[in-house]
């Protein structure tokens, strides 16, 4: 077991990798492309400009991960690029919503594609690192889940901060002055893990090559061949970009559909929050006593439920105008709890087999080749909503990403299916026992 202290300290990063991203993917579109005639960046050229900083973020993912494997220092193998990362990702962040004209601009335009480049990958250089810390706190998988459970409590902080405090805060103090506060929140919490990540590399003498591109890439795409990390690819990518259609149009829907403001975020997202938080425990405990496979394909089929419903939602009238809308957050909420709580204990067992067949450890090589995927996936789903609302119209656009979002799921679900690592490798008796005991 490990202290209080560890759990705690490690999971403070949840909030700087989840309110970085979600801030980003919630307010952006909404503060360059609002509506017609309102734009401050053509909505396409917006979406390919999002699609490029994704892929950014994708190629340089397994380069830094490999950079971290390899990387030997007296601060160990992950600690530099938290310390050095995360200042430049909390600037790149408050900087992306300070545009040099407050109009339609091509200049605009430009700008941003500078700034979502540092962004991304300022963001790689903080989170495959941190994200990689994970599976060298602990061998053991029921510590595993609850650290990551610890990290979704931290990741619903960031998501009650962006849900629930930025529209107001957005609507009061602006964008830039709202942008600001939240990067030095995101510096504080991208700095809190440092304390507690090994600082001796216990794998060294695993990684004798020097860390050359060749190798990089070689080791980087060697991941492929993992069957387990196949499944865990395509399935999580899927997820992504039905979850990144919705979460990106919830500000759209506000005030585009709904005829809200900014503040009114808030209110369609409380029960997401809420259903949040109640998933966590709930994913949890589920994750311990039938297993995280099983929990992988609870949370699909939820998601493909609850997304086509989207396309119902009218505004609704009396004391709570936006009803539909909330009771679909609050579907939400749970498969993305899931999500938050299962998927990196999942990575770590495959990297754990990984190191019996190879007797090395790779673990941020796996968390950035992952994000490849994933996050290609998610610049794609931009670009297919800003297609969407520039020739469907903005109200016909938004209604019908839920069922294109529900079809992703189903076949995300597929894709998990013949997952081969049903229990983890340290899932024997004895440690089952004690989850359910505990």
């Amino acid at each position: 077991m490990i202290p209080m202290r560890t759990y705690i300290l490690y999971a403070t990063g949840g909030f700087a990798m989840h309110a970085s991203n979600f801030l980003l993917s919630t307010w952006l579109i909404k503060f360059y492309t609002p509506g017609p005639g309102k734009h401050l960046v053509d909505p396409i050229f917006f979406g390919y400009i999002l699609l490029f900083g994704r892929l950014i973020d994708a190629v340089t993912d397994p380069l830094v991960g490999a950079w971290s494997d390899h990387h030997k220092g007296p601060r160990g193998r992950r600690v530099p690029f938290l310390l050095w990362g995360g200042p430049l990702l909390a600037l790149s962040l408050w900087w992306s919503f300070t545009p040099p004209v407050a109009s339609l601009s091509i200049w605009n335009g430009l700008y941003l594609i500078a700034l979502m480049a540092a962004f991304f990958v300022f963001y790689t250089i903080v989170v495959t690192p941190y994200l990689a810390i994970l599976p060298e706190l602990s061998s053991d998988a029921k510590v595993r889940v609850n650290l990551t459970t610890w990290q979704a409590g931290f990741v619903l902080v960031a998501t009650i901060y962006v849900a629930a405090l930025s529209g107001p805060m957005i609507q009061g103090l602006g964008y830039g002055t709202t942008m600001a506060i939240s990067a030095a929140l995101i510096l504080l919490t991208s700095w809190l893990p440092i304390l507690v990540a090994p600082k001796q590399d216990t794998v060294e003498s695993a990684h004798t090559e020097k860390a050359s591109l060749p190798v990089m890439w070689a080791r980087s795409w060697g991941t492929l061949q993992d069957k387990a990390f196949r499944h865990i690819l395509f399935s999580t990518s899927a997820f992504w970009f039905s979850l990144n259609l919705l979460m990106a149009s919830i500000a759209l829907w506000v005030v585009n559909v709904l005829k809200g403001k900014e503040a009114d975020v808030a209110q369609i997202m409380m029960p997401f929050i809420v259903a949040n938080l109640l998933g966590f425990f709930i994913f949890n405990r589920l994750a311990h006593r039938i297993g995280k496979y099983k929990v992988f394909i609870i949370m699909f089929v939820m998601m493909a439920f609850v997304s086509p419903f989207w396309y119902f939602i009218e505004r609704q009238s009396g004391s709570m105008p936006y009803s539909h809308a909330m009771i679909l957050c609050f579907g939400l909420g749970f498969p993305l709890a899931a999500f938050q709580v299962v998927p990196f204990a999942l990575l770590a067992d495959v990297i754990d087999q990984d190191e019996k067949k190879h007797g090395a450890r790779r673990e941020a090589i796996f968390f950035g080749m992952q994000a490849i995927f994933q996050k290609t996936s998610i610049g794609l789903s931009i670009v297919i909503m800003q297609y969407m609302r520039t020739n469907l119209g903005e109200v016909k656009a938004l209604r019908l990403l839920g069922p294109l979002a529900g079809i992703f799921c189903v076949i995300g679900l597929f894709a998990w299916l013949g997952y081969p690592l049903r229990e983890a490798p340290q899932d024997n008796d004895e440690s089952n026992a004690q989850a359910n005991a505990a």
